[in-house]
């Protein structure tokens, strides 16, 4: 999901001398440099109030092959941002157009009049500024005031994120002394990520993210010998349980798939609800010292108890698990602190899902997500991860964040990246497949579910089912994530067409929930069309960061609803059992 740091680790960083992140320059617009020209179309030149307003940012390379990050943000006329999505790493081949679609909602407090629609381009791990475009683009919001002050949104300072949504680090104007946007990413985020958030981001977006569309196409055909055949299974009848109620229905242990059911050791199905769990990402790539922003501790897990989690996604950096490339802690060290983690929480009745989140090829030091898993490190990874948490069956394992080869589309190609890995995709490196990574984790005899994330950032999953890896034990789920931000399958006619018939056959973990809007209106909408099929959601994040840059659901450790998008999400669990 997006990526995203909290104003701590920031400060931690310039404390401690570390090259300072890129901050937007602001004022008068930045020519374009050599390298990239930037700018944003709109549908309409005008939206309403509470409407949503249609946005291309065009980024075009105008040198060789290179790999770059790029932020979109928007501004009234007083200064004062009220959006943003970040794209960590993007490939972009020489001379290629990517165009990034993104779907507005203009919040009813929004002000009257024009808004500059601002597009920067930078180094792929946000260090150094290629071009900030100010006059990118411009649009008009509408609509009667209502009169009396209107909100000012936090502006947020640059970070490095993705978690996701993963997704994507944020690069803004100057920053207000507030908590920082955490993409993928997410990812900062997105990312997600990026991130993303982080997110990126970066997240994705995240990595923060809508998605950016490439116009390269690998010449990859699809091999389908290694997707097995498998008989639909009818939803089961019995009402999964959150976890929290008494008897074998509420034990979060021994879980398994049981046709398009998670079930637990005694038969009975859950729903995997709960957050995302961000900073093991980025934390070990800043000379921090600590692998966790924040507690991390018995209190925490007791904090997220108190919100009826019975699930947390833990997102984890391969380098730092690995203890390569530099990172920061890493090796013994950061191994030792995740697992002291999934144990309090797998303790307390939680599951863990535990997610590769950053990563990057051979002697890189990953600090935000790729297009995909890398050949170079992944698979060694997913070995040495499934080897220590192999014996816990409240852990599961999602072998990567967001996907996006060819920019997310939805082709043949594509997915065939997504699968089989190989040189493809735009990644610039080899990739290691969903199928390389099944296989590294059952050669471990691991036998913990795992969960596989769709392209597009994880919001597609239309040829999921075609693409399916082949996994001996059939304990395969399928990974999806929705912001609302305009990435793919983000209504209920997708939903119950797409979904419906993927969960026919296997159960769907979405591993990032959220939106950028500080409400809950659109989560509203995917938990209740989950909570119809018995299936499981995360919100993405359980931190003190920002609830529109993160978007993030808390305002201090304790466990405080960050405003209506914290509290609606607290009070939706908090309605279950």
């Amino acid at each position: 999901m997006k990526i995203t740091f909290s104003l701590v680790a920031l400060c931690a960083v310039l404390v401690l001398g570390v090259a300072s992140l890129p901050i937007s320059t602001g004022g008068s617009a930045q020519a374009d440099d050599a390298n990239f020209s930037t700018s944003a179309h709109v549908a309409s030149a005008t939206v309403a109030r509470g409407g949503t307003a249609a946005i291309t940012a065009i980024v075009t390379n105008r040198t060789s092959a290179t790999s770059a990050s790029v932020d979109v943000e928007i501004y009234d006329a007083n200064g004062a941002k009220w959006f943003e999505r970040a794209y960590d790493g993007e490939w972009f081949n020489a001379g290629q157009t990517i165009n990034h679609q993104i779907s507005w909602t203009v919040p009813a407090s929004a002000p009257l009049g024009p808004y500059s629609i601002q597009v920067g381009v930078f180094s792929a791990d946000w260090n150094v500024q290629h071009t900030w475009n100010d006059t990118a683009g411009s649009i008009s919001v509408s609509g009667s005031s209502t009169g009396g002050a209107t909100s000012t949104p936090t502006r947020v300072p640059p970070i490095n994120n993705t978690s996701t949504p993963t997704r994507a680090p944020t690069n803004t104007k100057t920053p207000t002394p507030v908590p920082a946007a955490s993409t993928s990413t997410p990812t900062p985020d997105p990312p997600s990520s990026t991130s993303t958030p982080t997110a990126v981001p970066a997240a994705n977006t995240s990595t923060p993210t809508s998605v950016p569309v490439s116009t390269s196409t690998p010449t990859r055909a699809p091999t389908n010998t290694s997707v097995p055949t498998r008989t639909a299974v009818p939803t089961a009848t019995n009402t999964p349980t959150g976890g929290g109620g008494g008897g074998g229905g509420g034990k979060m242990s021994g879980l398994h798939i049981a046709g398009n059911m998670i079930v637990n050791g005694g038969g009975a199905p859950v729903q995997l609800i709960g957050v995302n769990r961000s900073s093991a990402e980025y934390m070990c790539t800043s000379n921090s010292g600590t692998v966790f922003d924040g507690p991390a501790d018995q209190g925490e897990a007791t904090a997220m108890k108190a919100w009826n989690v019975h699930a947390v996604r833990v997102v984890l950096n391969e380098d730092c698990w690995l203890g390569i490339n530099g990172a920061n802690p890493s090796g013994a060290a950061y191994q030792n602190a995740v697992a002291n983690y999934v144990n309090i929480l797998t303790s307390n009745n939680i599951a863990a899902i535990i997610n590769l989140h950053f990563n990057a090829p051979g002697g890189q030091l990953a600090t935000g997500q790729q297009v995909m898993a890398d050949r170079d490190h992944s698979p060694a990874f997913w070995s040495s991860v499934a080897n220590r948490f192999k014996g816990n069956s409240s852990v599961l394992f999602e072998p990567y964040n967001e996907p996006h080869p060819d920019g997310g589309s939805s082709t043949t190609a594509a997915w065939s990246c997504w699968r089989d890995g190989g040189d493809c995709g735009g990644a610039g490196f080899t990739v290691a497949g969903m199928q390389e990574m099944v296989n590294a984790i059952r050669g471990t005899g691991a036998t913990n579910i795992i969960v596989l994330t769709g392209q597009n950032w994880g919001s597609q999953l239309d040829q999921w089912l075609q693409f399916k890896p082949n996994d001996p034990l059939n304990q395969l789920a399928a990974g999806w994530h929705s912001y609302g931000d305009g990435l793919s399958c983000q209504d209920e006619t997708c939903w119950n067409s797409t979904l419906v018939s993927v969960l026919q056959q296997v159960p769907i973990v979405a591993t990032e929930i959220g939106e950028f809007d500080c409400q809950h209106s659109y989560i509203d909408r995917v938990m209740n069309f989950l909570d119809q099929h018995g299936q499981g959601y995360q919100a993405w994040s359980w931190g003190p960061f920002s609830c529109s840059g993160d978007p993030a659901l808390l305002t201090d450790w304790s466990g405080t609803p960050n405003g209506a998008y914290g509290q609606g999400y607290k009070d939706h669990l908090n309605s279950r059992p």
